[in-house]
């Protein structure tokens, strides 16, 4: 597990910390991190109304002490908080980001020139799947990245991690453990059903995600069986 952990710019960009709140939330793309970072926002600021001028991932209008604040001393800035994150199966990850960044995605060039193809090529599922699995970690855009490398957990001991795919309940516990909304407004791009019916993993690309994102198979309990 040596290399599971992000150069320090990179984790400083991932970190995000409520200082009233005792709270320090690893940003984990494509898990209702929009969702996270509005809930912990308001929390902070003890404004349930508030809402950001911008994106709520414009680091220059966040309430949380986040990049470049941090940069330099990410670890350090971890002591004394509760430090948390949520996964998601890599499977359901992959094509929420493959119809959300390579096929609809404003900026859909930029993605898939980071997963190896031109910026006017959408390449089909299968050839984006295999792709990006081949790709180390240090290369894979933060949207595919292997959750374990994404979340530091080489380096970084966490307190919680829960799962998207029981994310009420999971995060109802937090929000009775700290200031927090219990019912957080869902924020993000949301994937279309239909179409992710229609993305299916052949006995090639689970393979392929079996190897490549062997890690987070192990570290966070998920079976390995497409979903």
């Amino acid at each position: 597990m040596a290399d599971l952990c992000l150069a320090p710019r990179a984790f400083a960009r991932s970190l995000h910390i409520g200082p009233r709140l005792k709270l320090a939330y690893v940003n984990n793309p494509k898990v209702a991190c929009s969702t996270i970072k509005l809930a912990l926002g308001r929390a902070e600021l003890e404004n349930p109304d508030w809402t950001p001028q911008g994106s709520v991932h414009d680091h220059t209008c966040s309430p949380l002490v986040t990049f470049p604040e941090q940069t330099g001393q990410e670890r350090a800035a971890l002591t004394g908080h509760f430090v948390f994150s949520f996964v998601r199966c890599p499977f359901a990850r992959l094509r929420s980001v493959y119809l959300n960044k390579i096929i609809t995605g404003r900026n859909a060039g930029r993605p898939r020139q980071m997963a190896g193809f031109t910026a006017d090529h959408c390449p089909s599922f299968e050839e984006f799947v295999l792709a990006v699995c081949a790709q180390p970690p240090a290369r894979q855009n933060p949207h595919w990245r292997l959750q374990a490398a994404g979340l530091s957990m080489s380096a970084i001991r966490y307190d919680f991690i829960g799962r998207l795919e029981h994310f009420d309940a999971d995060w109802a516990w937090l929000a009775a453990r700290f200031d927090l909304p219990q019912l957080p407004e869902r924020r993000g791009r949301r994937t279309n059903a239909a179409h992710r019916q229609d993305l299916e993993f052949s006995a090639r690309m689970r393979d392929a995600v079996h190897s490549g994102y062997a890690a987070d198979f192990a570290l966070f309990g998920y079976t390995g069986k497409s979903q």
